[in-house]
């Protein structure tokens, strides 16, 4: 999900709900939603931004929480939370769980991983924001956005094809003609979405593939 306010400032939020959590799609798109609408509300107001994010993430939990008013349990919504902000003057990410938000620098080449290896050995072991440490596990990073030419964030899914875990950097193979594609103002959703299901990237990834890409004019 993603907004772009009167300002310019871009919102990008991605969540993957938890495959063993009955009701996790519902979890992941409500908690996605929050955060775009509680960041909207607050922006361009402040820019004391780890601390916004941060309160972004509780208004998320908040959010999910509130869908197990019928009597489900929260950790029947589990779902991870990736969100973005990027201003004309810095990138600003938090993180919940597995996933990765990756920057490409303006040579073209330089490829930063902005989110942390993560919380477990596995990659398959995650923190979700209905977990009682969600707080603590949560990830902050903000760097100035002046030579920041692209940015992805996605799911864990997709974190296989372009991060490498033990290392935590970026496959440059893959993001080179990721960010080539989004700079194309011929590409379309529909050939990023036919890329995702391909035969390729399926062989390789059976989990959630949730792409965000976004780069500089």
């Amino acid at each position: 999900m993603h907004r772009v306010l009167d300002d310019g400032t871009l919102l990008i939020a991605v969540a993957d709900g938890a495959g063993s959590a009955s009701r996790s799609k519902e979890g992941a798109e409500c908690a996605a939603l929050a955060a775009v609408e509680f960041l909207a509300e607050r922006l361009p107001a402040t820019d004391q931004m780890e601390s916004l994010l941060t309160e972004t993430l509780s208004a998320a939990r908040a959010a999910v929480e509130s869908l197990a008013a019928d009597g489900s349990g929260a950790s029947d919504f589990a779902t991870t939370l990736l969100l973005a902000v990027i201003t004309a003057s810095q990138v600003s990410t938090i993180q919940v769980g597995d996933g990765a938000i990756v920057v490409q620098l303006s040579d073209g080449n330089s490829l930063e991983v902005m989110t942390a290896k993560g919380d477990s050995e596995y990659i398959n072991q995650t923190t979700f924001i209905t977990s009682s440490n969600y707080l603590e596990a949560a990830c902050f990073a903000s760097r100035p956005s002046g030579n920041v030419h692209a940015v992805a964030v996605m799911t864990d899914g997709m974190q296989l094809l372009a991060v490498h875990h033990s290392t935590n950097t970026a496959f440059g193979a893959f993001f080179s003609p990721m960010f080539r594609f989004a700079s194309d103002p011929t590409s379309t959703d529909e050939a990023l979405a036919d890329f995702l299901m391909s035969e390729a990237v399926c062989r390789r990834t059976d989990d959630d593939k949730t792409l965000v890409l976004t780069v500089r004019r």
